[in-house]
């Protein structure tokens, strides 16, 4: 990781600082349900490049902008799926800040080992 980043874009940004404007952004605002958000929005909004958000990302949580929006995108999905039956799936995947339905499923089975349906059920029954 340090050779990959040897000419790092970070040079003279405050990382806690961008590290404290992410954290709100994430667990306060929420900006990951927003099915649109991109690297590009995301360093908007923290008023730094889209290059410097993506090594930023990458050398802080250690993995890229999409698995990190959808780490939280699937824990919220799964906290949906347990606590509010009368939604449906496709409900909760939009609710959870996917954009389709296939995604979700494809994000959610990658994550969980199980489609959300499965994990429901698995989850009901241990109630």
């Amino acid at each position: 990781r340090q050779e990959k980043y040897r000419n790092s874009q970070l040079k003279g940004i405050d990382t806690t600082a961008l590290a404290e404007k992410m954290r709100l952004l994430i667990d306060e605002e929420k900006v990951w349900l927003d099915d649109r958000l991109s690297v590009k929005s995301l360093a908007q909004l923290l008023q730094v490049s889209p290059h410097q958000l993506s090594e930023f990302i990458n050398v802080r949580y250690g993995r890229n902008f999409s698995s990190l929006v959808n780490e939280y995108r699937v824990a919220e999905a799964k906290r949906l799926l347990c606590e509010d039956q009368e939604k449906s799936v496709i409900e909760i995947a939009f609710a959870s800040g996917f954009g389709t339905k296939s995604s979700f499923n494809s994000v959610f089975l990658k994550n969980t080992g199980m489609s959300p349906l499965q994990y429901r059920r698995s989850q009901t029954a241990k109630k």
